[in-house]
């Protein structure tokens, strides 16, 4: 098979080993960035279950406490995921531009 038939199941594992070391004197950062992008990924679908569990438990029962109680984890959730997307996205461009400098 060709290069281009595989599409983008082809990893060019010279250009990554190249990458890599570019990214070696940023170690801490990539580390901090790789912890975000992991974290951001594991409370994203936390928003849809406890959005879930608000109606058929909450809402539904007319359990008013404990939505408002729901509502406010909500928030937290919604204001954790803010701040580390914020950062993320902060630090990953610090990194790119830190790379792209170095080059």
């Amino acid at each position: 098979m060709s290069k281009q038939s595989l599409g983008s199941k082809f990893i060019d594992w010279p250009l990554l080993k190249r990458v890599l070391k570019l990214i070696t004197p940023y170690k801490k950062l990539f580390i901090v960035t790789s912890f975000l992008a992991i974290t951001i990924a594991l409370l994203s679908p936390l928003k849809p279950h406890l959005i879930e569990k608000i109606i058929d438990e909450k809402i539904l029962t007319n359990d008013f406490p404990g939505l408002v109680n729901m509502s406010l984890l909500v928030l937290v959730v919604l204001l954790v995921q803010s701040v580390f997307r914020y950062y993320f996205i902060f630090l990953t461009n610090l990194l790119s531009q830190s790379i792209i400098k170095g080059l």
